[in-house]
């Protein structure tokens, strides 16, 4: 996920997803700085990976190249294309900047409720929703689009304590920014993911 992100109004940022979950960001304009949020749940527990203040220079292209298994301590490669010209002119380095997360193997019982980040986001044409409960609850989740409107149910019943890992299958939607929303009698919070084709 990116995050942070501030466009000028002449200015254009396209992502793209590509083979074996890379990210392609094109900017068209002026140099920018973002976050990135590379979130992961496995058999094997929860990975996250977090760097701020990443520079995007002017009519530049950056393609995110994760090491998907060990995504917490070996750093993320970008490679750069200066020009926007499909040759890449340099590459970068980041190391891993989040300090400590809660919760962070699915086998542990949450302490509180939690929603985290849609896995992958952008996606196509699916991604993976993981929410933790500290005690058996009812829960909604649902999926708005960018106009507010609901546009599917995915949960809608009482669940028993622990984590908990939902699909949502958006082949049959169109393209965009969607938002999903977990209720339960205690919490509710929001969350927006990407949807390319």
């Amino acid at each position: 996920m990116i995050e942070k992100c501030s466009i000028s109004q002449n200015d254009e940022i396209n992502f793209k997803l590509l083979k074996e979950d890379m990210l392609q960001i094109i900017n068209i304009g002026l140099s920018k700085t973002y976050n990135l949020n590379i979130e992961i749940l496995d058999n094997t527990g929860y990975s996250r990976f977090d760097h701020e203040n990443i520079e995007l220079k002017t009519n530049s292209t950056q393609k995110i190249v994760p090491k998907w298994d060990d995504i917490e301590n070996e750093p993320i490669k970008i490679l750069i294309d200066n020009n926007n010209d499909g040759l890449f002119d340099d590459s970068l380095f980041f190391n891993n900047q989040f300090v400590s997360i809660k919760n962070n193997k699915v086998s542990q019982i949450p302490e509180e409720y939690f929603l985290t980040q849609n896995y992958p986001n952008p996606f196509n044409p699916s991604t993976n929703i993981t929410f933790g409960l500290p005690k058996d609850s009812y829960v909604k989740i649902e999926i708005y689009n960018i106009h507010g409107q609901k546009v599917k149910t995915l949960l809608d019943y009482k669940l028993s304590v622990g984590n908990h890992i939902v699909k949502f299958d958006a082949r049959d939607f169109p393209s965009g920014l969607y938002f999903y929303i977990m209720k339960t009698e205690n919490y509710i919070e929001t969350k927006k993911m990407i949807f390319i084709k």
